[in-house]
């Protein structure tokens, strides 16, 4: 009886995974006393061996577990891998897969077995400098925030890199991470005073300088903001040192302000929805909030494909190339659209790691500049920009608002039409530059 028993059992067991869990094969069924292939013995409930065929793994478990309701109903999981070749990594985020060069132990991985959501971290071989990440990354991070290297990261996400090149595309001129008079050191006071309805522990943590992704000064008379929002401005999550809450507090703020403060149109403060880095999710995000600004067919006529290449690029290593083949700080930073300070960092950083061949002091002198009076021989020359900025007797937020956004020309119109605020010191201010109307600051090759 007991072995007619245990044959039955043996039947049903079979009989049930091959008819039950698609994808997977009956091995073996153990019961109470028999030991099990790693050496244990079966205490109390009989134990099924099933292989997976997709990843080839064995292993045990119990069919009230396996036979389960809720199993029956969704399918049951493989504990081993992905499941499915769509699921997998290779599938669904080829370049992100082929940058795994192993697991945390060394070992190698297949990455056609490897969930894309797992929290399992990996070593990865950047897929620009070919350097090996300094420690092993959890894998759903990279694939929700992007890989950023070490060694060329450049520190933008991908998403604002995309939007950029689209913009590029489109011929519109814009700032990046782009400071105001009016964005600056925004207390705990003035954030109050706003009407947002803030915690005021919330408030304490986010004060300070706003800066804006990108700023286009006049695209067709309009002055337009865009934000790019990825994942953790919709989700908690702990790499950005803030709170989901903090996250759009933050973002109420720096939208209330710009339009209280800054005087900027609420229809042309855009915010792009790039939670997912998915490319279709993204294309269709970036073009659903700029034809609120733009015309449609303007949009359809961008190559996204080419934009979104370009993207992937670290500015970082291309900042490198440009400095090798000849291009100094200066041009560089218009070129790439991003301060001379930032792309400055990129070189140091690429001369300590041998890539670039910069030289600060030789780059210094390369950027000299010299000011002369428009169409009359040169006046004055000085050795550095911040040589003029003394000459003049302004800050450099100075220089950029009013002489350098109206392409280096002062001009007292430009200064007067750009002021927002009518007191001493703008008075101030136009008194100085006033005896210097028309004069042009160029930079010397």
């Amino acid at each position: 009886m007991i072995v007619n028993k245990r044959n039955t059992a043996i039947i049903n067991h079979k009989r049930m995974v091959e008819s039950i869990m698609g994808g997977f094969s009956y091995v073996e069924s153990y019961f109470v006393g028999d030991i099990l292939p790693d050496g244990k013995i079966v205490q109390r409930k009989p134990i099924i061996r099933v292989k997976h065929n997709y990843c080839g793994k064995e292993y045990n478990v119990r069919p009230d577990v396996l036979f389960n309701k809720n199993n029956i109903k969704k399918g049951y999981e493989c504990p081993k891998c992905c499941g499915t070749y769509q699921n997998s990594i290779h599938y669904k985020n080829p370049e992100i897969a082929n940058m795994i060069e192993c697991d945390e132990k060394g070992q190698a991985v297949d990455t056609k077995l490897i969930s894309p959501y797992g929290h399992d971290k990996y070593s990865f071989k950047c897929n620009q400098c070919d350097r090996i990440s300094d420690k092993p990354k959890r894998l759903d991070i990279v694939v929700n925030f992007n890989y950023s290297c070490y060694a060329c990261g450049d520190g933008i996400s991908v998403p604002e890199k995309f939007v950029g090149k689209v913009l590029e595309q489109l011929g519109v001129i814009f700032k990046r991470e782009k400071p105001f008079e009016w964005s600056e050191k925004i207390d705990e006071i003035k954030i109050s005073q706003l009407g947002l309805g803030i915690d005021e522990k919330v408030i304490e943590k986010l004060t300070g300088t706003k800066k804006y992704d990108f700023y286009i000064e006049d695209y067709e008379g309009k002055r337009i903001i865009i934000e790019v929002h990825g994942r953790h401005h919709y989700e908690d999550n702990s790499l950005t040192g803030r709170t989901l809450e903090e996250e759009m507090s933050n973002d109420k703020i720096k939208k209330c302000i710009a339009i209280t403060n800054g005087q900027i149109n609420e229809n042309e403060y855009i915010e792009i929805d790039c939670r997912k880095s998915d490319f279709n999710y993204m294309k269709d995000s970036i073009k659903k909030e700029l034809k609120k600004i733009l015309d449609e067919k303007i949009l359809d006529n961008v190559d996204y494909v080419k934009a979104y290449t370009e993207s992937q690029k670290s500015l970082k290593l291309l900042s490198w190339e440009l400095y090798n083949n000849g291009k100094k700080s200066s041009e560089i930073a218009r070129d790439l659209n991003m301060s001379q300070s930032r792309i400055v960092q990129y070189l140091h950083h690429g001369a300590e790691l041998g890539k670039s061949n910069y030289d600060a002091k030789m780059d210094r002198n390369a950027n000299r500049i010299i000011v002369k009076l428009v169409g009359k021989t040169c006046i004055k020359e000085f050795n550095s920009l911040n040589d003029l900025y003394k000459f003049l007797g302004i800050r450099m937020e100075v220089y950029r608002k009013y002489i350098g956004e109206n392409n280096d020309v002062i001009d007292k119109d430009f200064i007067v039409k750009k002021v927002t605020k009518n007191n001493q010191h703008t008075k101030n201010l136009i008194e100085k530059l006033k005896q210097y109307d028309g004069f042009k600051v160029i930079r010397s090759d």
